[in-house]
């Protein structure tokens, strides 16, 4: 009878032992791999402030004219802002008429965006390349991507935002007017494209105009009356 009861304790023991050592390589395997998400996450650092001080390289290397960086951006903003009236009478199919010196202001500030697009490519390349990476990192919980696309925004001024969430829209690439609109809806961007150009017909106006330089003004009237025409 105290053989088969010491038995059965021996048996419960063993049980026990092995239970427990069950649950310590559990909690090892949970140790392991949290260790190992830390190392990855630290590589994942690395590269991502590495690519975020590379983008504000890239910013501080625009120029416009005598201005670089920032100022730069400022300028080729605000020649933007001047020419979007342009842009939205064209696409109504009625662009008013305007005395030459004023279309000569237009025309400037054209060439002001026109020469700059492609001196701003690589920066905006790294900026949509840069949250594209965050947004479809495996490793990132969707409370990380917002708290590592904020700390990109988090380098860019008013002005910046501007031009990056337009540079998006007439984008020729697929990707980029996606990712605009993402960051959009996310409420990363102050405003909606929408309230910028006014309609997506508008961004399609706008895009055509890349390239003409001083015949902008020209080319955005040709627009017009083709469309009063047709319309």
């Amino acid at each position: 009878m105290l053989n088969t009861t010491f038995a059965g304790l021996a048996f419960v023991g063993v049980i026990c032992a092995l239970s427990q050592q069950q649950n310590q390589i559990k909690q090892q395997a949970r140790d392991l791999k949290e260790q190992n998400r830390r190392i990855d996450l630290q590589q994942f650092e690395n590269f991502f402030y590495k690519q975020v001080e590379f983008l504000e390289y890239l910013s501080k290397n625009i120029r416009s004219g005598n201005f670089v960086g920032d100022r730069a951006i400022s300028e080729i903003k605000k020649s933007v802002v001047f020419c979007f009236p342009i842009v939205h009478e064209t696409c109504g199919g009625c662009l008013a008429v305007q005395p030459q010196d004023k279309i000569d202001e237009y025309n400037r500030k054209w060439c002001t965006f026109d020469n700059a697009h492609n001196d701003m490519l690589p920066w905006i390349n790294k900026f949509y390349s840069l949250i594209h990476y965050i947004r479809n990192h495996s490793l990132l919980e969707q409370s990380e991507k917002q708290f590592y696309i904020n700390i990109v925004f988090g380098i860019l001024s008013a002005d910046q935002k501007y031009m990056i969430q337009l540079m998006g829209c007439i984008s020729f690439s697929e990707k980029y007017p996606i990712l605009e609109k993402f960051l959009e809806e996310e409420k990363f961007f102050p405003v909606t494209s929408n309230l910028i150009f006014k309609g997506d017909k508008n961004i399609n106006t706008f895009k055509k105009g890349l390239g003409f330089g001083m015949r902008w003004f020209d080319y955005m009237k040709a627009i017009a009356d083709g469309r009063k025409t047709n319309g």
